[in-house]
């Protein structure tokens, strides 16, 4: 392939790799990147942060990509990609805010070329951040508006987010109409109708038709391990739920194996399988706990109907058992079933939610709050259990910009290697310098006051018992969008008026990091100005 070639047909060539990729030919891509690299270093570069995505490395093609931003600056055809896989990493990483930045990017660069499809698709994958961040109302206003423009409302992703959301919103009989209705449609990859018929499974679940909803969930969980996704886990953990709570199935225990051994090979959706295997225990008390670590992870995972249903789930089995994580169940539960209030008319659990929602809000009153407390517009303010925290006294700027990233970051928690990278950009996470995270993170808990505020789940360093003016901005207008009530939508958008009344960290003004949190920042101020 002469160097000519490759600049006349730089898109091409990316092409020609993402299709690899695709394939799942790591062999072949290998070879293929070889090559290009021979001639030209920046398509090889480029295309390596594509394999980053592609592979589940997000930590390392953000490090890759911000190497590249300069370079590429004004080079639109090969921006877009860039943009999107740094759009793709950063929802892996759960930073959903500067996804959104950065498939804005994609989306404003691909119209500035012409690209209307891939522009599309950018704007697509911010509405799906959207519905991860459960800002349903305005979701579906937006999604509205896509299938009036008519071009592409034929699309299964909006079609499958707004079959969704009708059951979200109180409507279960338009889901089943839209879902039946794509369903339909001769031809679909297994992949669209098993991930159709989940959805149209819940929509029966909340019309009252819970055979049809078993029997769709397991079809589904089927089909997908058919295909050997190990997404199977989610039909499979909502069907064992059913049969848990009204006895009806079973779930075949050879199914559920087979769910969970995709979740171990793929290094992901374990929070539906551990759901899974926790739902087959007898104990309901262990249940309980297990289920509800399980609507933890969903919750942190940007999976907010499962952390609903499986929280719902959990709280019930620990009534009945008379577990001691109930407490902690129906806390956790409170945020949410104001974001879903039509989960309340869940003909299994509707009830026993409406009967244990005045437990919910008393102990919002007496607990109180404990833990750490952030001031991150205006000026950075610092309390743990309503103790100041001078952070000037810490002598260590990176332990400082550490707890920062943490508060930014949304659930408050980074991959631990992602972390390293923000903070040494320059090295390479390995044996001998992961020694200067853990000891950085040894002084932000020392200064803490508080060691178990700075936990590690897993790969992840995550700060527990957080509150922030940012995220209670980003609570409170999720909240005004829910709210039917225009003096309560009033109220709440107030609220949020009043705390966006200043510049975000102007402490730290020249970080990459924090410049994304900027920009979403100023995004959600502008929405204010609107409402």
């Amino acid at each position: 392939m002469t160097l000519y070639h490759i600049r006349v047909n730089e898109t091409e060539v990316i092409e020609r790799g993402i299709a690899l990729l695709k394939e799942g030919d790591r062999g072949g891509f290998a070879l293929y990147l070889k090559e290009i690299r021979r001639s030209s270093y920046l398509l090889a570069s480029l295309l390596d942060v594509g394999a980053s995505v592609y592979f589940h490395s997000p930590s390392e093609a953000v490090r890759k990509a911000a190497r590249l931003l300069p370079r590429i600056a004004g080079m639109p055809t090969l921006a877009v990609y860039l943009f999107s896989w740094l759009g793709f990493s950063k929802r892996m990483l759960g930073e959903i805010e500067s996804s959104d930045v950065y498939f804005t990017k994609e989306m404003e660069t691909a119209e500035m070329v012409g690209d209307t499809e891939r522009a599309f698709r950018a704007r697509l994958d911010i509405l799906y951040n959207r519905f991860m961040k459960a800002e349903f109302e305005a979701l579906y206003r937006e999604l509205q508006r896509i299938t009036k423009e008519g071009s592409f409302s034929d699309d299964y992703d909006i079609q499958y987010m707004l079959a969704a959301l009708e059951t979200i919103m109180g409507r279960p009989k338009r889901s089943v109409d839209i879902a039946k209705a794509f369903l339909a449609r001769p031809g679909l990859p297994k992949i669209q109708s098993s991930t159709m018929k989940e959805v149209l499974g819940f929509a029966m679940r909340m019309s009252g038709k819970i055979d049809e909803a078993f029997k769709l969930y397991l079809e589904a969980t089927n089909e997908l391990i058919e295909i050997g996704s190990a997404y199977a886990c989610f039909p499979c953990a909502k069907a064992l739920e059913l049969s848990r709570l009204v006895k009806i199935g079973p779930v075949p225990r050879s199914t559920v194996k087979r769910c969970v051994k995709l979740a171990r090979e793929a290094g992901g959706e374990w929070a539906a399988g551990a759901e899974a295997e926790a739902l087959l225990l007898e104990d309901s008390a262990e249940a309980s706990e297990r289920v509800f670590e399980s609507a933890q992870s969903y919750y942190r995972g940007y999976q907010p109907i499962e952390a609903l249903t499986a929280g719902a789930v959990s709280a019930y089995l620990a009534w009945i058992s008379d577990a001691p994580c109930f407490t902690k169940i129906i806390k956790f539960l409170r945020p949410l079933i104001r974001v879903y209030p039509h989960f309340r008319d869940d003909p299994i659990l509707g009830e026993f939610m409406q009967g244990i929602e005045p437990l919910m809000e008393m102990g919002a009153v007496e607990a109180g709050f404990h833990g750490i407390r952030a001031n991150l517009i205006g000026r950075f303010r610092l309390f743990v259990d309503d103790k100041e925290i001078t952070t000037q006294a810490w002598g260590r700027k990176k332990a400082v910009l550490c707890l920062v990233y943490l508060l930014l970051s949304p659930k408050h928690r980074i991959p631990n290697d992602h972390l390293f990278y923000l903070l040494w950009p320059r090295e390479k996470y390995g044996p001998r310098t992961r020694r200067w995270l853990y000891n950085l993170i040894t002084t932000v808990r020392k200064n803490l006051g508080r060691p178990d505020l700075l936990t590690m789940k897993g790969d992840f360093y995550q700060l527990e018992s957080v509150w922030t003016d940012l995220g209670e901005i980003e609570n409170l207008i999720r909240l005004a969008d829910s709210s039917r009530e225009p003096a309560e939508k009033e109220g709440l958008l107030s609220r949020a008026r009043e705390l966006a009344m200043g510049e975000l960290l102007p402490e730290f003004p020249y970080d990459r990091y924090i410049d994304e949190y900027r920009q979403y920042y100023e995004r959600l101020r502008k929405k204010l100005t609107q409402k």
